[in-house]
């Protein structure tokens, strides 16, 4: 399972956050079909043949910046390609406003095995303003914002599911 482009919004369903920006992503091209070659298949004479027209594989790429989500070459990338690494911030829409800084991974993405997540920070709310930079995350809050992440992931994986069995988007309680 990897995060298909399309779905780019689904950091944006935490329960309780509203999505405050895009930092990270590396993308992946969508696998090829059955029966498409690479360069590797090609024979010398084909090899040639492809060498004198612009051959370009392109196995992952990397964004970092602020607001991804919104940049062009993010929305060039939107067909065809999978997230399998993101990083963002998420402002909590309750209690006590702070933005944690979440990061979610596949580390084979290409497969789209080994899932994992983690807390960067939080740049907390103090004084009717937010820290420059992110503090540390204690165990209870890590805690719930896994449980979050986990839930919202679960989401996901029942949705691509229903969508490849039926072809229906099957909308999962989230909060």
């Amino acid at each position: 399972m990897v995060f298909h482009l399309s779905a780019k919004h689904r950091v944006s369903k935490l329960p309780g956050h509203k999505l405050n920006g895009v930092t990270n992503l590396k993308i992946a091209p969508s696998l090829r079909p059955e029966g498409e070659l690479d360069e590797d298949d090609l024979d010398e004479d084909a090899r040639a043949e492809a060498s004198q027209e612009l051959l370009v594989i392109v196995r992952s790429m990397a964004l970092s910046g602020e607001n991804l989500i919104a940049s062009k070459e993010y929305m060039s990338l939107k067909e065809g390609g999978y997230i399998t690494s993101v990083t963002w911030k998420t402002k909590q829409t309750a209690n006590s406003y702070d933005i944690p800084h979440p990061h979610a991974e596949f580390e084979d993405g290409e497969n789209g095995k080994s899932f994992k997540y983690s807390v960067k920070g939080a740049y907390r709310f103090q004084d009717g303003k937010y820290t420059r930079t992110a503090r540390p995350v204690d165990d209870g809050e890590r805690e719930s914002f896994y449980q979050l992440i986990e839930l919202v992931a679960r989401s996901i994986l029942v949705n691509i599911r229903a969508k490849r069995t039926s072809g229906v988007i099957v909308e999962v309680a989230t909060g």
